[in-house]
Formats: structure tokens, sequence, C-alpha cells
């Protein structure tokens, strides 16, 4: 296989509407790197509206986020943060956690960057 550059253009991407026992209220989701593009590296950009958000759940692998609108709350362990363009949150493999948006603030979206793997409830 032939690996190359590829640019993604608004309005040429699929929206998902993830669903399932991980996901709670309006999600929309842009595969912009899916496992077929990147060796190692899935990236997507995720909306969540007004207190849409994840149920506490874990991956295989580990899972970066990059906020780039609105408000949002993150939780781990216990934890609870609230986040906003510019943060990143960092989440091991194996750590059980929560991301979606704030009651507060209509919204949230951010970049998700991951490796292949899999994504369970806890």
């Amino acid at each position: 296989m032939t690996r190359r550059m590829t640019v993604h253009r608004p309005g040429e991407i699929p929206v998902m509407h993830p669903t399932g026992p991980v996901f709670s209220g309006e999600i929309e989701a842009f595969r912009l790197v899916s496992g077929q593009e990147g060796q190692w590296t899935r990236v997507s950009l995720v909306t969540f509206a007004n207190n849409a958000t994840t149920t506490p759940h874990i991956h295989t692998m580990d899972q970066l986020l990059l906020i780039v609108s609105g408000e949002g709350l993150v939780t781990s362990d216990g934890a609870e943060y609230v986040v906003q363009p510019g943060d990143a949150v960092f989440t091991p493999a194996g750590v059980a956690h929560t991301h979606g948006a704030s009651p507060r603030s209509g919204h949230m979206s951010h970049f998700v960057v991951m490796g292949e793997g899999d994504t369970e409830a806890v």
C-alpha cells in the first residue's frame, strides 16, 4: 500500500452521531484520520451539544483531547475539571474517565487523538 498525505475539506467528511453505552445526548463526530490512513493514529473532531457527555469508560490505548471551542467537563478518579479552548487532556490507557459539554456552555468541541483499540463502558 502506498502511503501519502491526505487533505480533508469541510463537507467532504460524513458526520457520525455516536450512540450506545458510552454516549449520552446529542453528539457529532467527524473522523479525520482513520486506521486505514494513519498507521497508529485516529483523529476525530467531536462536538457535544449542551449537557451531552460520555458515560464512564476506558480505552485500551492512550487518548489525547484538544479542546477547540465551548466549555467542557472532564472527570477521572473522582476529580472534575472544567476545560476550555486551548486545554489538552491526556488520559492513559485503562483509566476510567468522562468528557462532555458543560451545562453552562451550550456545547464543547475537541479533537481526539488516539491509537487503534477498544473502548468499553465501566
